[in-house]
């Protein structure tokens, strides 16, 4: 995939394009890492010298910094991020069958390693799950191997796998609450509960304290990231408000409108982003049925967006994005318009695959517990990534989800092959 990337590098989102969008999301985390090798200053401002910010976490930025200094290209960072991954899914392959169906994990490394999406987003310098991804699934597995054998080295190592993940992207961060949790599916002594988690929690809160103490020291709070509260207005309560023919469209260029006037365009410096923050919410309590009902709505994309229009027109030479839509397309035989739909059509299925994982509680299914943790991991990032989730949010839970959507489609298919025949069945085929 890198090869035919470097080789039809056409300079439309080219994930290994030097000419990226340098005002742009492509080049925060570029920015950041130059602000850090130049001005020893966190943060993405295009100010000399930079003004400090929170609006993208450090990790991401502190793992593209010695390619940066010494100035290797954008495809070195790719290629060293394809050894990454796929050293980290071998590495989940020999731990994940310790505690699942080997077949079953197998499958879903198989299936990751050669998922189109999952292989254009290893090429991306630009996306931080990448990087995320091994940390996050790495904390999964801790927390599964906890569940079974009851060891609270695995709790506190996953708590340290999650840390790290929040400063790479912060959406793994209010995960910690669950820690007492996992401790009931380990079914484990309430005061056991409750000294494990308390110090899975120190030890998580311990790996985090350098960024949250900068951040308190130099911008005055507590926080990991104001990118959330840019999302929650820009993102979240902008697309709330055009949604269902502009329900409170005018009230938001409005509020907009003069925010851009009073500071600028700058989101994410001093106190900017507790404003929007402020605005956003807002706007969605004025209308809390009808946000209830849009977030709702917006919750299926999470699992149904896909990327394989946005593969096409890296590796094109044309505009390819009318083609794959099928309200757009030209013929229903178009092979844009099929490779699409293909992609979607795989998507519907583990959906569907995941959703019926719920009756397996209700069945003779052995490992409830972990499909449990594992549902809560994909639960919870489909909350925290909803109502704008691309499919490269996905991304970082797919290996789970893949996991319960298996296990689901093992367990059904073995007591469809164990159903004793019928006394009706047995006379037919006599």
């Amino acid at each position: 995939m890198l090869a035919l990337i470097i080789t039809n590098d056409t300079g439309k989102n080219s994930v290994i394009n030097t000419r990226l969008d340098p005002k742009g999301t492509s080049g925060e985390y570029i920015q950041f890492a130059m602000n850090l090798i130049n001005y020893k200053t966190a943060s993405i401002s295009y100010d000399s010298p930079p003004r400090p910010n929170i609006a993208r976490t450090i990790g991401y930025p502190l793992f593209l910094t010695p390619f940066l200094y010494f100035h290797f290209p954008y495809w070195a960072i790719a290629v060293f991020q394809d050894l990454y991954i796929s050293i980290f899914l071998i590495i989940f392959y020999l731990a994940g069958k310790k505690i699942f169906n080997p077949k079953t994990i197998l499958g879903a490394t198989v299936f990751f390693a050669l998922e189109p999406t999952s292989v254009l987003l290893a090429n991306s310098v630009t996306d931080t799950e990448n990087l995320l991804m091994p940390f996050f699934i790495g904390a999964f597995l801790s927390f599964a191997f906890f569940i079974k054998n009851q060891k609270p080295a695995y709790l506190y190592q996953g708590a340290i796998l999650l840390a790290l993940a929040t400063l790479i992207r912060p959406v793994p961060f209010y995960f910690f609450v669950f820690f007492p949790f996992l401790g009931l599916l380990a079914n484990i002594p309430l005061k056991k509960i409750i000294i494990y988690s308390l110090g899975a929690t120190a030890l998580f809160f311990l790996i985090l304290s350098p960024w949250l103490i900068r951040n308190r020291i130099i911008l005055k709070t507590w926080q990991v990231s104001s990118i959330q509260d840019y999302n929650l207005y820009m993102r979240i309560a902008a697309n709330f408000c055009w949604w269902r023919e502009g329900i409170c469209g005018e009230e938001f260029v409005s509020t907009y409108n003069q925010t851009i006037k009073e500071h600028d365009y700058d989101f994410f410096y001093g106190h900017n982003p507790q404003k929007y923050k402020a605005l956003g919410l807002k706007l969605i309590k004025n209308y809390p049925m009808e946000f209830t009902s849009f977030f709702i709505s917006k919750m299926p994309d999470f699992f149904l967006r896909n990327s394989y229009a946005d593969i096409l027109e890296i590796l094109s030479k044309d505009r390819v994005y009318a083609r794959a839509n099928i309200k757009t397309a030209t013929s229903w035989l178009d092979p844009v318009l099929l490779f699409t739909a293909f992609g979607k059509l795989i998507l519907i299925f583990l959906f569907i695959l995941f959703l019926s994982s719920f009756f397996l509680f209700f069945t003779g299914y052995s490992n409830k517990r972990l499909l449990l943790l594992g549902a809560l991991l994909v639960a919870y990032t489909a909350l925290v990534s909803t109502p704008i989730g691309f499919a490269r949010y996905r991304m970082p839970i797919l290996l789970p989800m893949l996991i319960i959507a298996l296990e689901t489609l093992a367990f059904s298919w073995n007591k469809l092959k164990s159903r004793p025949i019928s006394e009706e069945g047995a006379d037919n085929k006599r």
